[in-house]
């Protein structure tokens, strides 16, 4: 928001300079007006880089386990995450960078399930109308919390982004069955 509202003052400096017959100042003022965003635009890429693409080839450092117990997913705290396709490298290098701040080893272990995984363990995925249908077979992740460090702040940090990746978690085996969890897909 900063770096718009330079620009725009520049620009109604670049504005006022030129009509005052100031064309030297103007040129100058519209320089630093077209230079700015690309400069701001660069530092926000390199703070993006720093966090997410630190390891490169991180998918080496991630194993997905296909075969599982069913009944792990609602036993153990696991936040899944809904994939739009099966996890390729790019992704498993982001999931590995994004979560490396909090993983306690060097290895990433996730489980790949799908949406009829969660039915049969009794959790129903109610689709709300944003999702141009629910696919059976669609790829899920489900990111087991015990190789990760979740204590002090790093526990509302943690939530906050799988939130913002759109990562659910499923409800204890002890709490209701058959819940439905709207608005996922």
């Amino acid at each position: 928001m900063a770096a718009i509202a330079l620009v725009i003052g520049l620009a109604y400096v670049t504005y006022v300079l030129g009509e005052y017959g100031h064309i030297l100042l103007g040129f100058v003022s519209m320089v630093f007006m077209i230079v700015i965003p690309f400069v701001v635009g660069e530092q926000y890429l390199a703070f993006i880089r720093k966090r997410f693409i630190v390891v490169k080839n991180a998918a080496l450092y991630v194993d997905v386990n296909d075969v599982y117990y069913p009944s792990d997913l609602r036993s153990k705290r696991m936040p899944i995450l809904p994939l739009p396709t099966e996890p390729s490298d790019a992704m498993l290098d982001f999931l590995y960078n994004w979560l490396r701040r909090y993983l306690t080893g060097d290895r990433l272990t996730l489980i790949s399930c799908t949406y009829a995984d969660l039915y049969g363990v009794g959790i129903v995925i109610v689709d709300d109308g944003t999702a141009d249908g629910l696919e059976l077979n669609g790829p899920l992740i489900a990111i087991p919390e015990y190789q990760l460090d979740l204590s002090g702040a790093n526990r509302a940090q943690f939530d906050k982004e799988c939130k913002a990746l759109g990562a659910f978690g499923l409800p204890a085996q002890s709490q209701t069955a058959g819940i439905c969890i709207e608005g996922l897909a």
